[in-house]
Parts: C-alpha cells; sequence; structure tokens
C-alpha cells in the first residue's frame, strides 16, 4: 500500500469547489503532490492547476461542457463546491447542492477506472436523513437534471420549508448510500463526508441565515471548529487506495458531536 498522497503521483483527478474551502485546500494538496488536478468552480483559482473549466452547476449545458473537456480517465472525483443556505433561495441552492452535482458525477462516473473513488462534501445539517427519507427519495430517484428540477418545483413548499440546505444535503447522503451498490461491482467506490463546522468563507453565508450565536451554541467535543486542510485530508484519504475498503459511508467529520445523539440522555 503507498502513501495517501502517493496514489495520486500523476494521475487526473477533478475537484469541483477548487477556488477556496475544502476544494480549495483539496486541489492545493493533491496538486503539491504530483496529481494532474482538473479544477471546477464558478471564479478561477489563484494558484496553479494542471486544468481550470468554468462551470455553473444549477446549468445542465454549462455541466455537460465541463466533461467534455475532460480526459478520458479520472481517478478520482471530489465534489466540494456548494452554496450555503444563506448565499441564494432554496431551490437553486437545491440545485447547484444536488442535481448539478449528482449530474456532473453521473457523467463523470464512467471515466473512473476499478481502483478509483468520487467523494462528495455533505454536511452535518443532513444527519437526519433517515428520519427525512421517505420524503427526500423522491428526489434522489428522479432521473437526470431536468426531472430533478421538476420535482423540486412541485414540491416547492416542501424545499422552502425544510430548507434548501439540509434537503440536498441529505438528498446527498442517500444518493451515496444507492450508488454505491452498482458503482462497486464494477470497482469504484463513492462515499461521502459530512463536516460539522469548518472555518470557510462559506460560513459567513450561513451566519446570515442562522446568526453566529447558533454556531456558537452546539457543544464541539473538541473545543473547537475544523480547519478547511482537516476536512480536505478526510476526502483525500477516501478516495486513495488507503480507503480500498470503505464504500457507500458518511463519515460525520464533527469533532464526535452528532453521533453523541446516539447516547441515552
Amino acid at each position: 500500500m503507498s502513501d495517501v498522497l502517493d496514489f495520486y503521483k500523476g494521475r487526473d483527478v477533478v475537484v469541483t469547489g477548487c477556488t477556496s474551502g475544502i476544494g480549495g485546500a483539496v486541489a492545493d494538496k493533491l496538486a503539491g503532490a504530483g496529481a494532474s488536478v482538473i479544477g471546477i468552480d464558478r471564479n478561477k483559482p489563484s494558484t496553479g492547476l494542471a486544468k481550470f473549466i468554468e462551470t455553473d452547476l444549477s446549468d445542465r449545458q454549462s455541466i455537460a461542457a465541463a466533461v467534455s473537456e475532460m480526459p478520458g480517465e479520472v481517478w478520482g472525483l471530489f465534489n466540494c463546491a456548494g452554496l450555503s443556505g444563506g448565499a441564494a433561495d432554496p431551490q437553486t441552492v437545491l440545485r447547484v447542492n444536488f442535481i448539478g452535482l449528482r449530474e456532473l458525477t453521473e457523467a463523470v462516473a464512467p471515466r473512473i477506472p476499478r481502483g478509483g473513488a468520487i467523494v462528495s462534501t455533505a454536511s452535518g445539517a443532513g444527519q437526519d436523513f433517515e428520519k427525512n427519507r421517505n420524503e427526500v427519495i423522491g428526489l434522489v430517484r428522479t432521473s437526470g437534471f431536468d426531472e430533478a428540477v421538476q420535482w423540486a418545483k412541485e414540491h416547492d413548499t416542501y424545499v422552502k420549508e425544510r430548507g434548501g440546505y439540509p434537503l440536498s444535503k441529505e438528498a446527498l447522503v442517500l444518493y451515496t448510500l444507492e450508488r454505491c451498490f452498482e458503482l462497486g461491482e464494477r470497482g469504484v467506490r463513492i462515499n461521502c463526508v459530512g463536516p460539522g463546522v469548518t472555518d470557510t468563507p462559506m460560513l459567513k453565508d450561513s451566519m446570515k441565515v442562522y446568526g453566529e450565536e447558533f454556531f456558537k451554541t452546539p457543544p464541539k467535543p473538541l473545543g473547537r471548529m475544523a480547519s478547511a486542510e482537516e476536512q480536505g485530508n478526510i476526502l483525500i484519504f477516501l478516495n486513495s487506495d488507503w480507503a480500498s475498503y470503505v464504500n457507500g459511508q458518511t463519515i460525520w467529520s464533527d469533532g464526535g458531536n452528532i453521533l453523541r445523539r446516539a447516547l441515552p440522555e
């Protein structure tokens, strides 16, 4: 077994949200390790990558154009792009965070060889995916971008009541569970990371919705919020050969907060 970063040397990988936050941390570390990083974002990164493709994940044609510029073989897909609940209206957040993400993933998946992997950035906001699965699975099982957009429009009241952000993250966790079987049969793994409070630019947008006090109140077992690099390291691990038997999982990287609810009062 190689060192985690050695796995990526000389290999093509795709990182969405490559300009900042967790995606930026992943892209920088992989590029430094010798990977050929194809960055996907709406804004151009300041650091040099092997290739940058300006992409709008809310637009199906933009996604298709981006995929057409990718190499024929992609060893790792890192889905890090996303909008916070305070960055846009619920429908747009849902379209970017899940519908567009899924469209891109499905288009890239055939290019991933046996031994390659997909990892997506969910969120602690998706922790109630089991409780809400009967409603959310309808979105997850739509066929393609347009059908998913139509589902969102038909369930507009539900989307607004639940919020586009938590709904998108619950859908992402369920999608990962559902796709891990078929992808796994051909040797491609798919997993999620569910970060807790992390120091990224997105946090400022979230504070617009929930207020600063909301992020200070939840218990932090480690006594602090995470850094983007700490979260990025988990994604890099999951897509490497060090995690070769990890599939369909969501790693709740929140310092131990979410799973505390499994304890008796």
